[in-house]
């Protein structure tokens, strides 16, 4: 990682003048009315033309449940208090009881009603409706208000950390780190609230790649696209979530570009003295691969190309590179790899030829190599006797090969003659046809092996 860019500080503007949207069920229809105005703090107290009363966003509507059991009826108080009564309100995109949105329920602090007027209901219209059967009543609502804009008042905010990219080809992670925390107050409400809520959004060349939201000191963009060959330019824009309003505060930038096309590791199987196989290490995002056979380049293969068959004279004795290339605004951009000399076409393994490591009663045939020449796959193993009798011989032995996920060989033999001792092994090879041009050294290499072994006796379940 390295750093791109240092510790940014940058003041909040002051008192914004912000938009300020809510969710319940459907509306019951205005039935006969009563007003609220008069009893409820955080609303204006002037009519306006259309009928309406103003209540700001970021507001907080109360009403002492007091003032509603005199206005509307004595007794009203302890039949809400009892959960036989309730009050709602109901938000419209219009005046006149349209457009209904969806309904909020007032918190009930104490004796007081409370209703926060959230930023996103800007320019919406709120009434309260009461439901209140044994009151006689199940559709009482309120005047109307209307919902106008209100003001955060900034009195400091987060700024930005710093930043880190990884030294990645054509795609980076950047970690920004964040300091701080925001304070504001509401509208003319004196009291300072504090908010750690931050949001990060990242532009590429202009361009928005990723938005990411914490309450940490750090955010993390991963896998963004920088160009090969030239500096991209990146702004990272720092907001605080107030209310559910991003209020944008501090913006940094910063260069970044991709690293080199990186180097590879290629791998060679002699297949014959004119085939190799070769394979490599994919990069992702390069344009594609050149192949060279000594100092001359004898194939250009596409990005997705992770192998291939060269045929060529000589190509057995030969040396091979592979080179990762980028085109860029018509410049080719490559690196390099290694010099791979052909390994012998065959996979070996390492085995345990102790009879005692196996189960008792069992003749396992143990693979421990296999080569190849043109169609022929010479297998070569251990028959290992773990019993007190000698073992006669397998009566079926099953093998079958698959390489990079495609069938290779498959034979099964009868009548296999062993003789071997109790607790001992076997050398055997056997020659098998199969398909011709697999790579055994460096492919994906899956045998299986069943074996059926015979120590000569007619019922062999109760032997020792």
């Amino acid at each position: 990682m390295k750093t791109i860019k240092k510790l940014l500080a940058v003041a909040l503007t002051l008192a914004m003048v912000l938009t300020i949207a809510p969710a319940f069920n459907a509306p019951v229809k205005a039935g006969d009315a009563f007003t609220i105005n008069d009893i409820a703090s955080g609303v204006s107290h002037t009519q306006n033309p259309d009928g309406t009363y103003d209540v700001k966003a970021l507001k907080t509507i109360a009403v002492k449940l007091s003032d509603l059991n005199t206005k509307i009826d004595n007794g009203f108080k302890d039949r809400y208090l009892a959960g036989k009564a309730t009050v709602r309100c109901d938000i419209y995109k219009s005046n006149g009881f349209e457009g209904y949105e969806t309904t909020v329920t007032p918190e009930c602090v104490g004796e007081t009603l409370k209703l926060k007027v959230k930023a996103s209901y800007k320019n919406k219209y709120l009434c309260f409706f009461i439901y209140d059967p044994e009151g006689g009543t199940t559709n009482l609502n309120s005047e109307i208000f209307k919902v106008v804009p209100g003001e955060i008042h900034i009195d400091g905010g987060p700024s930005f950390g710093s930043i880190y990219g990884t030294k990645s080809f054509l795609k980076k992670t950047f970690t920004i780190g964040l300091n701080g925390y925001g304070t504001y107050r509401l509208n003319d409400d004196p009291d300072i609230y504090t908010t750690y809520k931050k949001i990060v959004k990242l532009y590429r060349n202009g361009k928005l790649v990723g938005t990411q939201k914490t309450e940490g000191s750090q955010v993390v963009f991963k896998n963004i696209p920088v160009s090969y060959g030239k500096n991209d330019t990146f702004k990272a824009a720092l907001f605080m979530d107030i209310e559910e309003v991003e209020v944008p505060g501090p913006t940094t930038t910063f260069k970044a570009t991709s690293e080199k096309v990186p180097n590879i590791k290629v791998f060679a199987t002699k297949i014959s003295s004119k085939k190799v196989y070769l394979r490599w290490q994919q990069v992702g995002g390069v344009s594609g691969y050149y192949i060279y056979m000594g100092k001359k380049k004898v194939k250009t293969v596409g990005a997705k190309t992770t192998k291939k068959m060269i045929s060529k004279k000589k190509a057995g004795k030969s040396k091979f590179r592979v080179i990762p290339f980028v085109k860029v605004s018509g410049k080719v951009y490559k690196s390099n790899s290694n010099n791979a000399k052909p390994k012998k076409n065959q996979v070996k393994w390492s085995r345990n030829l102790n009879p005692n490591a196996y189960s008792y009663a069992t003749c396992k045939f143990v693979v421990t190599k296999i080569s190849l020449s043109g169609k022929t796959y010479k297998v070569t193993g251990y028959a290992i006797n773990h019993r007190i009798f000698d073992v006669k011989k397998y009566k079926s032995l099953s093998m079958s090969l698959k390489v990079d996920g495609k069938k290779a060989f498959k034979k099964k033999f009868k009548n296999v003659k062993l003789k071997i001792k109790d607790d001992k092994k076997k050398k055997i090879t056997f020659k098998i046809k199969g398909k011709a041009g697999k790579d055994l050294a460096n492919g994906s290499v899956y045998l299986t092996v069943n074996e059926d072994p015979d120590w000569g006796f007619k019922n062999d379940t109760f032997k020792n």
